[in-house]
């Protein structure tokens, strides 16, 4: 496990306990998301549905919290990185639209 690799003596400024935190909000992150999948297939209340997405909304946000905290403790321009990000994102978009993927 990712808890293996650390030193004892790893605190919250820890740029490896960062991304195993980001790694715990995915995992909670997935697991909403397929979970409305199956209660949707199973035709379930859209209160529940909706419960889901509101805590998924919130996983995303606790991961993109933990990204800014590790561009932080890397000394990383979070501007650039954002700018970084977009630019792959268009990239991704071209792709997906262009049925590459």
């Amino acid at each position: 496990m990712l808890r293996d690799c650390m030193p004892a003596s790893a605190g919250p400024e820890d740029p490896l306990r960062t991304t195993n935190v980001m790694l715990y909000e995915l995992g909670s992150l997935t697991r909403c998301l397929v979970r409305s999948r199956h209660r949707i297939a199973r035709g379930e209340a859209k209160e529940s549905i909706r419960a889901l997405t509101a805590t998924a909304r919130i996983d995303l946000a606790d991961l993109y919290t933990q990204v800014r905290l590790l561009a932080e403790q890397m000394n990383w321009d979070m501007i650039g990185l954002e700018n970084d990000g977009t630019e792959r994102f268009k990239e991704r978009m071209a792709e997906i639209r262009k049925g590459e993927i």
